[in-house]
């Protein structure tokens, strides 16, 4: 309890309310490991940044005093210091939703690039079109569906004796 107290103690409250400014939390956000759902980005989360900010200033390094001193503060915040917060997290989820339409697009010119005039032609040759040099173990393959029409690129992708296929449709005919 003594090294928790004393912590206490010596964070200074001015250094994290108000919130850091919205580009150093998405700097944050974006240098951590992907995060796998974005809109788990709220506000306690972005508090715990400046509270560990804080810590590491004053020289504590333990994640389970900065976890107890994080829901310290947070329970002991007033309302308007938790709306700021709850604002800032906002404006990122937001921001980040952005981010993820840019790779979202950046995936769909690189379907595009993928699928030329040589798939075209093997797809046309032998009902298929394989392209194996895909990131590692990913075999890219794209099929056409019968009754329908479309055209479908198949990802599998073997990861830990797993197996995965996903199927997406590039164009119909």
């Amino acid at each position: 309890m003594n090294n928790f107290d004393t912590l206490l103690a010596n964070i200074n409250r001015n250094n994290i309310h108000p919130p850091p400014e919205i580009d150093e939390v998405l700097n944050y956000l974006n240098s951590k490991k992907p995060i796998h759902n974005h809109k788990r980005c709220h506000a306690y989360m972005i508090l715990k940044y400046s509270v560990t900010k804080e810590c590491k200033r004053i020289g504590e390094f333990s994640a389970i005093l900065i976890g107890r001193v994080t829901n310290n503060l947070w329970n002991t915040s007033t309302s308007q210091e938790k709306s700021e917060y709850f604002d800032l997290a906002q404006r990122d989820k937001v921001a980040l939703d952005k981010g993820l339409e840019v790779k979202r697009k950046r995936k769909d010119i690189w379907k595009d690039i993928q699928w030329n005039e040589r798939a075209k032609e093997q797809l046309e040759d032998n009902g298929h079109w394989d392209n194996k040099k895909i990131r590692g173990h990913t075999k890219c393959t794209i099929l056409p569906h019968a009754r329908k029409g479309i055209v479908y690129l198949k990802w599998t992708t073997s990861i830990c004796k797993h197996k995965q296929k996903l199927y997406l449709p590039i164009f119909q005919n």
